[in-house]
Formats: structure tokens, C-alpha cells, sequence
């Protein structure tokens, strides 16, 4: 392509078309192998997850690493011309 070199078109939609196929190829495998993972992970997190609850800690030391939760609160108004018209009076 440079260096004065002519490739045609057809030539590179067809490696493009290569290239795109076997990226999906091995996506679909790498999805394949990672969904039994993902769900296991799912599982030893829902279980550190009780035990901070009942335990009542947001963070657990152990000699294998550091787990901890996180919580996110969300807050919602009917009224955002009111919110809007507060500004930046308590920040």
C-alpha cells in the first residue's frame, strides 16, 4: 500500500472479510470457555457478599487479599426544575 505498492480492492474486502471471520471464530470460542467462569465468579461473589452482610462489615482482610462491597445510592426527583433551581447552595 505504500512504497508506490497497488493492492486491489477485492483483494483487501476479501482479508477484511478473513480477518472479521476469524476474530468472531475465536470470540465464540473465548465466550464459550469464559461463561462457565463468569458463573463461578458470580457464585464466590454472591457468597462474599453474605458474609459481609451477615457479619455486618463492608471489608474483609484475609491472608489471600482484600474483598470488600460497595454501595451506590441513586437518588431521584420528580421535580428537576426545583433541583436545577437549588444549584450549588449545599455542595
Amino acid at each position: 500500500m505504500s512504497n508506490g505498492e497497488s493492492i486491489s480492492l477485492d483483494r483487501l474486502v476479501k482479508t477484511y472479510i478473513k480477518i472479521r471471520e476469524r476474530r468472531s471464530e475465536i470470540k465464540a470460542a473465548f465466550d464459550a470457555q469464559d461463561a462457565p467462569l463468569v458463573a463461578d465468579l458470580e457464585r464466590v461473589k454472591g457468597a462474599l457478599l453474605q458474609h459481609c452482610k451477615e457479619h455486618e462489615v463492608d471489608s474483609v482482610r484475609t491472608s489471600e487479599g482484600l474483598f470488600y462491597r460497595t454501595v451506590k445510592q441513586s437518588y431521584w426527583t420528580r421535580c428537576t426544575s426545583l433541583l436545577l433551581s437549588m444549584g450549588n447552595q449545599h455542595c
